[in-house]
């Protein structure tokens, strides 16, 4: 029956629309585990029923994916040897591990298989799904005093995590103002670029600002090397004008900047916890608190993968890092190159900051870590360029 019903359907109409509904759902359905649901009943089926019908003739064979395989691999061998677990956390990593997995081979199919029009409705459907996303948490945030700094909606919700999945957006927001044929279309994501930045402003959070800067600015002097100036230029002009006529965006921005974020005695707290483990770190369900209760992981993903996995897993993270960059940087064609590169960028960056265990379920680690990791991977095997 499996046999027969998988054989009869096609990809065009089920799995990669419902691959781009996926992406496109976690801007907008919550909690998470409604939109977990998404993937769990609708992707992976239409996955394996894809699968299935290409038998033979589809190899997951890619050296992005065995390294990345083999990142997840030891992090969860780190279960073995950790402190501080119970059955419930162990269980969920160990849970994860396949799951994240699961979403490499999910997002390395659809970038190297699909059609151009299915790609095409994925960059689109981002933009727009980050504007509602932003709109909706933008209203929210004003309706209850707009104090405090801004939380997003769905998987956003969080002001440091949630700007940065919505600095991956715009990157999308970029690639899609220069490379659309149609104008409404390059006006449409220039804007919703515009409503990403505001969003990430507003969040007042710092890594993920450095993160958009760098994205931005990477992107943007690639393709349009004199639109750095220009765009240097108005950030100047606007933030004078702000400066002088707002006097509360510069009370917003002072609370921000002045905020004691800790991080530097949480990494020096967490070095002095390396000493004793150099080699194999503490586990990935180790439970610990750094400076004060509330933290309760290493504010970095360097320092998250040193920690929990030692120098091993440092090593493995900083090589991963640096294959998926090589892999974009050496894509031939220029706009392509600038998008990936730019893509890669937001978690390098954001993750000197932020991000601890990126071997989770369905989160918001999946869009700002993986979802770039999936685009570099499938375009740049569907490019056929450099040795890969």
């Amino acid at each position: 029956m499996l046999k027969s019903w998988a054989g009869r359907v096609d990809p065009q109409v089920v799995f990669f629309p419902i691959f781009v509904f996926f992406v496109g759902a976690g801007f907008i359905l919550r909690p998470t585990p409604v939109w977990a649901m998404v993937y769990y009943a609708g992707v992976l089926p239409a996955f394996f029923a894809f699968l299935w019908a290409r038998r033979g003739t589809l190899s997951l064979c890619d050296p992005g994916l065995v390294l990345s395989l083999a990142m997840m691999v030891w992090f969860g061998l780190t279960l073995v040897w950790g402190i501080d677990q119970t059955p419930k956390r162990v269980a969920k990593f160990v849970f994860s591990i396949p799951v994240n997995f699961s979403f490499l081979a999910v997002g390395w199919v659809f970038f190297t298989t699909a059609e151009e029009r299915f790609l095409t409705r994925l960059y689109r459907v981002i933009p727009i799904v980050a504007v509602v996303n932003a709109v909706i948490s933008i209203v929210i945030f004003f309706a209850n005093g707009a104090g405090g700094r801004l939380h997003g909606w769905a998987e956003t919700r969080h002001p440091i995590l949630g700007a940065d999945v919505m600095c991956v957006a715009l990157v999308f927001c970029l690639h899609g103002w220069y490379s659309e044929p149609d104008r409404r279309w390059r006006t449409a994501c220039l804007l919703a670029g515009l409503t990403c930045a505001g969003f990430v402003l507003l969040t007042g959070s710092r890594g993920p600002f450095l993160a958009m800067v760098a994205a931005v600015v990477c992107y943007l002097i690639q393709v349009r090397p004199r639109a750095v100036v220009v765009l240097a230029a108005v950030a100047g002009i606007l933030a004078v004008g702000v400066a002088v006529w707002v006097p509360e965006v510069v009370a917003f921005a002072t609370t921000n900047l002045d905020r004691d974020s800790y991080r530097l005695m949480i990494w020096n707290e967490t070095l002095d916890l390396v000493r004793l483990r150099p080699w194999l770190g503490y586990g990935a369900a180790n439970v610990h608190e750094f400076v004060e209760p509330s933290i309760t992981f290493p504010h970095s993903i360097y320092m998250s993968s040193l920690y929990y996995a030692g120098s091993i897993g440092l090593g493995l993270v900083l090589g991963f890092f640096g294959f998926f960059g090589w892999r974009a940087w050496f894509v031939e064609d220029r706009e392509l190159r600038a998008f990936l590169v730019a893509l890669m960028l937001v978690p390098a960056v954001a993750g000197l900051t932020d991000i601890g265990q990126f071997i989770k379920s369905p989160s918001e680690v999946w869009y700002i870590l993986w979802l770039p990791v999936v685009t570099v991977l499938g375009l740049s095997r569907r490019t056929r360029v450099g040795k890969i």
